[in-house]
């Protein structure tokens, strides 16, 4: 028993001083910063602690601390209308994405159980195809005679009616089309728990489909929409890539702003502040959102559906729509890519020189393999830290500190990347630690881990634990089960955890852009700068192969874990 305790203490202790020293700490930072002032200085802000006079000094750092900032916040209008739009873009975003995805999400609980792996593994793939190629597609989309105003001039409308580029409709569009899958997953759990005989009651007792729907279907699935629509609506707040490059240039979201401030004006402390601003606004939904998470058990694998459920057209409809809009940019930008002319919306016939022109591009082809080099480590020491964050958050029943803890592993993941990325950013320099590979390393992992622990725990979660415990009644220590029991059935989600921060950290550009240095630029970096000037066809190449490689890299995954692949990813 004393060893079982010392070795749960060697568990909880790695990930919690992890999280504590890149999380928590961090935030700790933009919170005294933001009660800063600006100041010609490196760093930029002033008052610094200077522990070399002991409580003198302290007490002079402290008491020179004051709210100028958040005074700024609250009486400057500009940021109050920053706040607001922001708000206002996410909820209307958040009402469309739950519009798409409902019935396409019941319409898969309808689906033969034959089929379901395969469309539930299409609605997943999109997190592993990267969230800056799914942007940029759109641009070739909604630009003027792009893809979409040329199917409206074939309709008759004049040339630039359907031109939506750098406008807010197009910024929306590229939200709900982001944000989509985290709406269908947890709706689809839910959905598919329905017990069918209280539907078959209900039509039996002479009710329509419409009331069904309304007085059995729709309560019963009330918290997949709280979770599927919190996952979606908290980190829409913070959103910066999608306005970027969708947008205009006056549209002022709080997380183009926070940008703005940081780098543009120099203002670190009003900049600290507007985060702080941001995680006040969004504390209360993170907290509903884990209560949202225990309720509908979105962490658990959904259990397989009863018999005599019916595919009808309607559901076939939703399904097929909802597959439509996530596929479409990515196949036109894919089919873009051997075209012979540097036009990206006007075919001029089949040609592989785009691919030619990318392979002689060496400083993309450098940033390619320095992600590629970096998503190999991070993952993999994610993966390490990953799994013992699992365990603690399943096996071990209490410590104290456990709800922290929870929030901890939690927060990473829902928290806009401009906040986290600011945070890390903040540390590096109070520490004085020159950025390049090693800081995006400790930034990767540290989000990575989180997703990693995530997918460990729902298998886990649905462990036959009576095959430890018999293990350990014949004597074998903690370690000696684990490495001999737990692990190989838990493979396939490990797997999946480390091949999911992999692509995330390959596929990351916020925080990398905030963490890194000279001679450290990643290839999202790199393509982001090229997306800025203009839809190329070179882009469309590199696109193609980075599309590819996610799904051999998804593929693979499900090989080693084919009957519960869609599910833990």
């Amino acid at each position: 028993m004393a060893r079982d305790g010392a070795t749960n203490r060697r568990i909880v202790v790695v990930p919690y001083l992890w999280l504590i020293s890149f999380f928590v700490i961090p935030f700790l930072l933009i919170l005294k910063i933001s009660l800063s002032d600006q100041a010609r200085a490196r760093p930029p802000y002033i008052p610094q602690l200077d522990v070399t006079k002991g409580v003198e000094g302290f007490w002079t750092f402290l008491t020179a601390l004051d709210f100028e900032n958040y005074v700024t916040l609250l009486t400057d209008g500009y940021y109050f209308r920053s706040y607001l739009l922001s708000l206002e873009t996410a909820a209307i975003a958040t009402a469309l994405t739950l519009l798409i995805a409902y019935p396409m999400a019941y319409g898969l609980t309808r689906a033969r159980q034959k089929w379901r792996n395969l469309l539930l593994a299409l609605v997943v793939l999109p997190f592993w195809i990267s969230f800056l190629i799914r942007v940029y597609a759109w641009m070739a989309i909604l630009k003027p005679n792009g893809f979409l105003d040329m199917v409206g001039q074939g309709l008759g409308f004049s040339a630039g009616a359907f031109a939506l580029l750098n406008t807010k409709s197009a910024v929306i569009i590229g939200i709900v089309y982001s944000y989509l899958p985290f709406m269908i997953l947890p709706l689809f759990t839910v959905l598919d728990k329905l017990d069918d005989s209280l539907l078959e009651a209900s039509r039996d007792l002479g009710a329509s489909t419409l009331r069904t729907f309304i007085s059995i279907t729709l309560p019963l699935s009330l918290p997949g929409i709280y979770a599927g629509c919190l996952l979606a609506f908290i980190p829409m707040i913070g959103e910066f890539v999608i306005p970027d490059l969708l947008g205009s240039n006056d549209t002022a979201l709080i997380g183009k702003t926070l940008w703005t401030e940081f780098f543009n004006n120099q203002d670190w402390p009003l900049a600290a502040s507007i985060a702080v601003g941001m995680l006040l606004l969004l504390l209360l939904p993170i907290v509903a959102l884990q209560k949202a998470q225990a309720k509908a058990d979105v962490r658990q694998a959904s259990q397989v559906s009863v018999g005599g459920r019916r595919f009808s057209s309607l559901n076939f409809a939703a399904v097929v729509f909802g597959l439509g809009f996530i596929y479409l940019p990515i196949f036109l930008v894919m089919i873009f890519s051997f075209n012979n002319s540097r036009l990206v919306t006007v075919w001029a016939g089949f040609s592989l020189k785009w691919y030619g022109v990318l392979f002689q591009n060496t400083q993309l082809l450098l940033s390619a393999w320095l992600s590629f080099k970096l998503a190999f480590v991070s993952a993999t020491a994610a993966t390490i830290i990953g799994v013992m964050a699992a365990m603690t958050l399943v096996r071990i029943k209490s410590f104290r500190g456990k709800k922290l803890f929870g929030f901890l592993v939690l927060a990473p993941i829902i928290i806009p990347e401009m906040v986290i990325g600011l945070a890390f950013l903040l540390l590096f320099v109070a520490i004085d630690l020159p950025r390049g590979f090693l800081t995006l390393f400790l930034a990767h992992t540290t989000f990575g881990l989180c997703f990693v622990a995530a997918t460990v725990q729902a298998r886990l979660s649905g462990f036959d634990s009576t095959l430890e415990e018999a293990s350990s009644d014949l004597g074998a220590s903690r370690l000696q089960t684990f490495w001999r029991i737990t692990f190989p059935l838990i493979l396939p989600g490990v797997l999946s955890g480390w091949a999911l921060a992999f692509v995330l950290s390959f596929d990351d550009l916020i925080i990398s852009s905030l963490v890194t240095g000279p001679g450290a630029t990643t290839l999202p970096m790199r393509l982001y700068s090229q997306m800025r000037l203009g839809v190329t066809p070179e882009v469309n190449a590199a696109s193609t192969l980075m599309v590819l490689a996610a799904v051999i890299v998804l593929f693979v995954t499900l090989w080693f874990g084919p009957k519960r692949g869609a599910e833990q990813i």
